[in-house]
């Protein structure tokens, strides 16, 4: 297992919790951070920085970060900076390169999901211990 810890945003511009977060990673040695989305990729992704920690951050899709100029820039730095930007899709990653203004090809694409691979039902309800009429959700 791992220990989490989610500092608290008092405002949506809180250096406080930048510094106490880069505080924290030294505290504990961290070694690498992956952050998921904006507020964790600017805040984890600068404090990280902050510590000459290597992070890699990922966007899963959201575009609400786009609507404003500054949250544009601040995710823009936090692209920059980190040892590698994420996108769970051609589109998300797309996406992100044209709203923070990164080359084309800048943000790497990692699917999500499971690859889709054919099999036989009746082995695979056998090997489950289940009947053929046996409802599996």
């Amino acid at each position: 297992g791992f220990n989490v810890h989610r500092p608290a945003l008092r405002r949506p511009v809180d250096p406080s919790s930048l510094i106490e977060l880069a505080h924290w990673m030294k505290k504990h040695a961290i070694t690498a951070v992956h952050t998921h989305e904006f507020t964790s990729s600017v805040y984890g992704g600068l404090a990280a920085k902050l510590q000459n920690i290597p992070f890699i951050m990922t966007m899963h899709g959201g575009t609400a970060y786009a609507r404003a100029f500054r949250r544009r820039l601040a995710l823009a730095y936090a692209a920059r900076a980190s040892h590698s930007a994420v996108g769970v899709s051609v589109d998300t990653a797309a996406h992100l390169e044209r709203a923070v203004w990164l080359p084309r090809g800048a943000v790497k694409v990692v699917p999500n999901g499971v690859p889709l691979q054919s099999g036989n039902r009746e082995i695979a309800r056998a090997e489950l211990g289940l009947a053929p009429d046996e409802q599996l959700v």
